[in-house]
């Protein structure tokens, strides 16, 4: 958790350094409009959602593209934004005038709490489920909510940590090895196909050189994957330990520090292309493959 805590100024920085600058703020949202389409192999979106009208459908870790307000735009559904940092993504847009939808506050790991059991057809996570503290107990979440028959979307760039070398919240790989969904770091490996056997149908490919599944729930899992008690002790504990180093001058010195490099990091970084910094991704994780 500590670490995944330790993300959040960098996050911040990259979505403020963008939303702050109206040229690099109107090149993402023209990137986003002209990439925003799915796996079709995998999800028909039309035919999965002609039956739902006026569904729910969640994007859950959206930060600030709002792809799926292109993904969904001819479907009659209630898209909501989900993301634990809500509260910062909203100021941004705030501040800067930027009219945009509002972000509700939800965590993954802890969706259940949000959302009723078995409600919701369709969740989305695009490029967020690797910067989780703890994606495995994420889709078990998603699952709880999720109706028989309803599915998740994932879509990601492939083993990111890697490129990253885990900065921040690139804590996890996720990537597809023989049809199978792999998200593994330096310490542990989880093979998602073979997880969900006795409760989903997991399909996957990859779109360009990126690990795409949906994962189709056809039967609810045992609740012993949903620890309520374990929750509680967790956030406890990490809110007390939180509150010590809120404590602590040096910390908060550090945290703002850090803001403000990485704020500076990204401002330069607007004086280069969006599509060629994704050149310069895909190459590093090409010589880290």
């Amino acid at each position: 958790m500590k670490d995944w805590l330790e993300g959040i100024p960098y996050e911040v920085a990259f979505w403020s350094s963008i939303y702050g600058n109206k040229k690099s703020r109107t090149k993402l949202f023209l990137w986003v409009k002209n990439n925003y389409a799915i796996n079709n192999k995998i999800l028909n979106l039309d035919k999965f959602l002609s039956n739902k009208k006026h569904s729910t459908v969640l994007d859950v870790g959206c930060g600030m593209s709002y792809r799926t307000k292109y993904i969904l735009e001819n479907h009659d559904v209630d898209l909501q934004y989900i993301d634990p940092l809500a509260e910062y993504f909203n100021k941004i847009a705030i501040k800067n005038k930027v009219d945009v939808p509002a972000i509700r506050f939800g965590m993954l790991e802890y969706l259940s709490a949000f959302y009723p059991a078995n409600n919701i057809y369709l969740i989305f996570i695009l490029n967020a489920l690797d910067h989780s503290q703890n994606p495995i107990k994420g889709l078990f979440e998603c699952f709880e909510i999720l109706e028989i028959g309803g599915i998740i979307y994932l879509e990601h760039h492939n083993n990111e940590a890697e490129t990253e070398s885990y900065r921040g919240f690139h804590q996890f790989n996720i990537t597809i090895i023989e049809n199978q969904l792999i998200i593994w770091n330096k310490k542990d490996r989880y093979n998602i196909t073979e997880i969900f056997a006795d409760y989903a149908e997991v399909i996957t490919d990859f779109t360009g050189d990126e690990p795409t599944a949906i994962i189709k729930k056809i039967r609810n899992t045992s609740k012993i994957f949903i620890n309520d008690s374990d929750d509680k002790k967790f956030l406890c504990e990490n809110l007390i330990n939180f509150t010590k180093d809120l404590s602590s001058i040096p910390f908060v010195l550090k945290y703002h520090i850090k803001l403000r490099w990485y704020f500076l990091i990204h401002f330069s970084m607007q004086y280069i292309s969006f599509n060629f910094r994704l050149k310069i991704k895909k190459t590093i994780r090409k010589i880290k493959q």
